[in-house]
């Protein structure tokens, strides 16, 4: 009791209380800045929920344009045994502040006798990158290309993917940065 008349023990309960609360800022800050930061490379994109042995051909693409400052970057298309086409494909930001647009709408997706399809969508969005899948259903699994065309808002492309060879162009207008090149693996399945 002297000893808390000479020493006021309440300066020591507010270094006590202010260190726990350090540690818990910092376990906070870890949870809410480093975990969002890892999540693309920790998050299941859509083509992993396509099995191996439900895919007929995988076509490897490699097409990007820039639409303002997002980056859309088509990376696979698959066919699958359900008569499925999937177009897989990735946006992101091209500045440096996360400030793009959500893009659910790819475009008008044509075969190359000009049958348009309507197609059904999967995202899976992390911090940086959002992960798409169209899904056209009922697509001819004979069909040698697939045309996808977007004209909105003075914004315009089309990419033009060629699923039987290796040869695949785009042309567009008002686009930037554009590289391109596909190949195609067979599946075979029983």
């Amino acid at each position: 009791k002297e000893l808390n008349k000479v020493h006021n023990p309440v300066l020591g309960w507010i270094y006590v209380y202010s260190s726990l609360s350090l540690i818990v800022t910092a376990i906070f800050a870890f949870l809410l800045l480093i975990v969002p930061l890892t999540s693309p490379l920790t998050a299941r994109r859509p083509i992993d929920e396509i099995s191996q042995n439900d895919i007929l051909y995988h076509v490897y693409v490699d097409q990007s344009c820039r639409i303002d400052n997002m980056i859309l970057s088509i990376t696979d298309i698959i066919y699958d045994t359900d008569h499925s086409l999937h177009i897989l494909y990735k946006t992101y930001s091209a500045s440096i502040f996360i400030d793009s647009w959500n893009f659910p709408y790819i475009g008008t997706i044509t075969d190359e006798n000009q049958n348009e399809y309507y197609s059904n969508e999967m995202s899976i969005n992390t911090i940086f990158v959002e992960y798409h899948d169209r899904i056209i259903q009922n697509f001819p699994e004979d069909s040698s290309f697939v045309t996808i065309s977007y004209d909105r808002y003075n914004r315009n492309y089309e990419f033009h993917i060629d699923l039987l060879t290796d040869q695949s162009q785009i042309s567009a207008e008002n686009i930037q940065n554009y590289t391109g090149t596909n190949y195609r693996n067979e599946y075979s399945y029983e």
